[in-house]
């Protein structure tokens, strides 16, 4: 090991949301795991959880520290070296949470195919935000905030965005015969650097004071725009 410790956090979120009546679906898997330098014992602080998601600690965690946001273990035993060992799971299941970024849809059946209406509204930062809708005929922009790119879907390239960016799409999709539920799912793409719970280690302690740790967060998305 390079540093003193090294801590691994991984989410999964799938996130479903439905256009017509905007009702959000919210799963959320995570796990943390630590691994020390040999010789160095320490405890972790970790930071103020955005969700009260289930968590499962590992039986050699103090639960009492836990409750304060100290992850140390039991009298006795010893964090893993060198290669990480999970410690902490959590499941968090909800139908309602604030999504990083909302997206309204409002499709409609026109005299020669469809249209399209989309808004955005995002609470977090996140970087190249991508949504993709199916590609069902020709299509005619008219309007976009971002970009469009078509080949077996139709790709809205919105991109890097702050808390409280906003934006819009509208297109008209010309063919016969075409329902507004085969827009459907629509799906958006974006990466994160922090997990939707907040479950995170912010600092590392060993005899009383902080140390450098290495941190890895690895978070996997899916994130679907349903009928």
């Amino acid at each position: 090991m390079v540093s003193n410790a090294i801590v691994k956090v991984s989410e999964e979120s799938h996130i479903t949301v439905s256009a017509e009546t905007s009702a959000v679906n919210v799963v959320l898997n995570g796990t943390l795991a630590i691994a020390v330098a040999e010789g160095v014992e320490a405890e972790m602080k970790l930071a103020p959880i955005g969700v009260v998601a289930k968590a499962q600690m590992h039986p050699h965690v103090d639960p009492k520290a836990f409750v304060d946001r100290i992850l140390k273990l039991k009298e006795g035993k010893k964090l893993a070296v060198n290669t990480p060992a999970v410690y902490v799971k959590w499941n968090y299941k909800a139908e309602e949470f604030s999504l990083p970024i909302t997206f309204t849809c409002w499709p409609a059946e026109a005299q020669n195919g469809l249209t399209l209406s989309m808004s955005y509204e995002a609470t977090q930062e996140l970087k190249g935000v991508v949504v993709e809708i199916p590609n069902l005929a020709p299509i005619t922009v008219v309007s976009i905030d971002g970009s469009l790119e078509v080949t077996d879907k139709i790709q809205w390239i919105i991109g890097d965005v702050n808390v409280g960016s906003n934006g819009s799409l509208e297109i008209e999709i010309s063919g016969e015969g075409l329902e507004t539920s085969k827009l459907f799912p629509i799906c958006v793409e974006y990466l994160h650097e922090h997990t939707l719970t907040g479950n995170e280690v912010v600092e590392v302690i060993s005899n009383g004071q902080s140390i450098e740790f290495e941190k890895e967060v690895m978070l996997n998305a899916t994130y679907q725009i349903i009928p």
